[in-house]
């Protein structure tokens, strides 16, 4: 299989030097996501190329090999972009022309602003070139062909994969049968598995692996905005912006989910592990209104497949006329992405209960609603 060499450490410098965010019209993801003390930072990004570095990939044509690694061919782009772009399926949809005026378009707004690499942040992302070992985890690779179901048929020879590899034998012939097994005919003995030399193999290991954890932790609150000052009837003067917590850029994401909202009165995380206690509340009792109170809420952020970066998540209990009683917001940092991402958060709400009646607790991210619960607020009783 054609496959040209990948860009030097030199490219690939330049690159990062002539870009500050992902090359898709309308992405404001950054190339790199700081920490929250700014001390150091993630990988946010991808080196993608316009035309394919393999034959057969999107937008292949025939270049020399400097042509294909060499700056011209080459876009940045965030994790989530790159895998929509290099899809065979999508390449009608990325043509290269296209490409070509989202790469002008990058290095023109970076002004040559972008961040400077380091060595060891080269190699991080130069690693995205390296041929990857074939992974199996939790799952079986059958490489022996299947026996034959007919008289006189032997098993079918096994697979070999790599072009060092020695394929087994097929097995020896078995008892012929000939009245057939139920609903299956006599037929022609089953064919061997093929072998697989390394320049056939088009699974990467991403696609052979069977599911991944990723990793990531919720910490703080972002600052709620300030009230308004009013002068009189006439002049009102509105609160400043709250600080936003951890690194203060925050992306977005279709893909974050809650699977559990709860209200209740004990919530401890230890381990990735949430020990509850008398939960699932339907009501509560308030004596006087208005009252001021807080509301314990434990949520299980469902982060499978979202991107690295920091996400916005906030909590709003309303009233039943739907008036704002309690809000808070805060950041969920996903420092590695996976297939698999549970993040358990306890916290509390402060509310002002104004009204009796059904309240609704509800979660939300950039995108919309992510959950909600309802809770009636009753009177207590004589």
């Amino acid at each position: 299989m054609r496959q040209h060499p990948p860009p030097t450490d030199r490219t690939i410098k330049e690159l990062y030097g002539n870009a500050v965010s992902c090359a898709y019209p309308s992405c404001e993801a950054p190339l790199y996501v700081p920490s929250a003390s700014r001390a150091t930072r993630t990988l946010n990004s991808e080196v993608g190329h316009i035309c394919a570095r393999s034959k057969g990939g999107p937008r292949w044509r025939p270049m020399t090999d400097a042509e294909n690694a060499g700056f011209a061919n080459l876009i940045l782009l965030c994790h989530r972009h790159h895998t929509e772009v290099d899809s065979i399926d999508n390449a009608p949809d990325y043509p290269e022309a296209v490409l070509l005026d989202w790469k002008e378009e990058q290095v023109r707004r970076a002004d040559g602003r972008g961040p400077v690499l380091t060595d060891d942040e080269v190699r991080e992302v130069a690693e995205h070139f390296t041929d990857a070992s074939t992974v199996v985890n939790a799952a079986n690779l059958s490489l022996g062909g299947a026996g034959g179901a007919a008289p006189g048929a032997s098993g079918g020879g096994g697979g070999a994969i790599g072009s060092g590899g020695i394929a087994g034998d097929g097995g020896p012939i078995g008892r012929i049968q000939l009245d057939g097994s139920d609903a299956r005919a006599p037929g022609a003995g089953g064919g061997g598995a093929g072998s697989m030399d390394e320049a056939a193999v088009a699974w990467s290991a991403e696609e052979l692996q069977i599911g991944s954890e990723g990793r990531g932790a919720v910490y703080g609150m972002d600052g709620m905005d300030g009230g308004a000052t009013s002068f009189g009837d006439l002049v009102s003067v509105p609160g400043g912006a709250g600080g936003l917590s951890g690194s203060g850029v925050r992306l977005v994401s279709d893909r974050l989910r809650i699977s559990t909202l709860l209200i209740g009165e004990y919530f401890h995380v230890r381990e990735g592990l949430v020990f509850v206690g008398a939960a699932a509340w339907q009501s509560l009792t308030v004596l006087n209104l208005p009252q001021q109170g807080s509301l314990p809420v434990m949520l299980i952020l469902e982060a499978g497949g979202v991107a690295s970066g920091d996400y916005t998540v906030r909590v709003e209990v309303k009233d039943p006329f739907g008036a704002i009683g309690g809000c808070v917001a805060f950041p969920v940092p996903i420092s590695e992405t996976g297939d698999v991402l549970r993040i358990p958060f306890t916290f509390n709400v402060p509310v002002t209960w104004t009204a009796y009646g059904r309240w609704t607790v509800i979660a939300s991210s950039a995108i919309g609603e992510l959950a909600r619960y309802d809770v009636v607020v009753e009177r207590v009783s004589a």
